[in-house]
């Protein structure tokens, strides 16, 4: 009896054993099964792997979302530096005044401007992009080419509305580290924002008048 009481013992400590390990694997294996039941994703099978087209719904399929996310890490990156130096330095101001974003505004548009459109600047945006028409008033109008990053950097470079949050960033970091020489420089980029805009007055009055 002694025997067969130990036996049976040993039987049910080893039944509960294999119970509790299925119970393990079935919570480990569960999430696994529902992430690749809801994405789409097949597991690997003889080194080869289908993974999950998490931008398949958006559209674009040939899109390089993520050279825009590298894109986005480089400026995120870039802002933090300039906030670490300008805390470290004592520079942070607490409040920008309305004038001074007034000038940096403009400054930001001059600037955006001659980065993704003059016609002298293409030769840096070449290699990223390619000539579509002259849009007159100096300017070009342009696409991004290539694929991945290329693309990424062509679509970045050919995008005045997208280039402006980079140049205003570094124009505000400029008026707090070196605001004289900011002040400078966008008042100048201000100043050929304005004549641009007379010029554009003039030949629309000139027009008129003919």
């Amino acid at each position: 009896m002694p025997v067969q009481a130990a036996l049976a013992s040993r039987a049910a400590e080893a039944s509960a054993a294999v119970t509790k390990k299925q119970e393990w694997r079935t919570r480990i294996t569960e999430p696994v099964r529902w992430y690749f039941v809801n994405t789409g994703a097949t597991p690997k099978r003889n080194g080869n792997a289908k993974g999950p087209d998490v931008f398949s719904g958006y559209g674009q399929p040939d899109k390089p979302f993520a050279s825009y996310g590298a894109l986005a890490a480089v400026y995120a990156s870039l802002f933090s530096g300039l906030l670490f130096v300008t805390h470290r330095r004592g520079a942070m101001p607490e409040r920008i005044e309305a004038r001074d974003i007034g000038l940096l505004a403009l400054a930001t548009f001059r600037l955006s401007r001659l980065v993704t459109k003059d016609k002298v600047m293409s030769s840096f945006r070449a290699p990223f992009t390619r000539f579509e028409e002259p849009a007159g008033a100096g300017e070009v109008e342009e696409d991004a080419r290539g694929d991945g990053l290329q693309r990424a950097i062509g679509d970045l470079l050919t995008c005045p509305y997208c280039v402006g949050l980079w140049i205003a960033t570094g124009l505000a970091f400029g008026l707090a580290l070196a605001p004289r020489s900011t002040r400078l420089l966008a008042s100048i980029l201000a100043t050929v924002a304005g004549s641009d805009a007379l010029n554009h007055g003039y030949l629309m009055l000139k027009e008129k008048t003919q």
